[in-house]
């Protein structure tokens, strides 16, 4: 079973650690371009923990525990009128990849959101090369658009992108 809690500073190693850290094209894949190649603590710190205040929306940073361990992250963005956005989401080890542990980080994140946010519809962006990631998605409750979403989803490539919408 997992469990959502706030990232913490300790998390930061396992990010970087990570397989998806490792390459320029798997860091695209994981982050987008929220961060540059080769990945750093200082990018990590001040992206997670010196957020910009002035960014539209507020934006949370979880990590996923299993047995005590933490095992992946994700970040979530509150979006205006009841939406909200997710991104970066990332299963550190090639290990406790495919075990479902993504897809359960969702269906308590979507919970968790509409109950204490009450949030009716979220959103995410997935590289259209990340089958793993669209079929957790899928299995989460997202599916596939191809309609105008809130302009604070906007990505610079989107060529490359898919967008998800799941209704909560």
């Amino acid at each position: 079973m997992v469990k959502l809690s706030v990232l913490t500073p300790e998390t930061i190693e396992l990010i970087l650690n990570s397989p998806d850290s490792q390459s320029p094209r798997k860091l695209k894949m994981w982050s987008g371009d929220q961060y540059d190649y080769p990945l750093t603590t200082e990018q990590l710190n001040r992206r997670m923990f010196e957020l910009d205040k002035r960014e539209v929306g507020q934006t949370f940073f979880y990590q996923i525990e299993e047995d005590s361990r933490v095992i992946g992250m994700f970040t979530l963005k509150l979006i205006k009128n009841f939406h909200a956005s997710i991104g970066e989401i990332l299963i550190f080890s090639e290990h406790n990849r495919n075990k479902g542990f993504g897809t359960m980080a969702i269906q308590k994140l979507k919970i968790l959101i509409r109950n204490d946010y009450r949030i009716k519809t979220l959103f995410l962006k997935v590289n259209k090369d990340n089958q793993q990631a669209i079929n957790c998605y899928k299995k989460a409750g997202f599916t596939l658009i191809e309609k105008d979403i809130p302009n604070s989803l906007s990505a610079k490539d989107m060529h490359n992108q898919f967008y998800m919408i799941c209704n909560i």
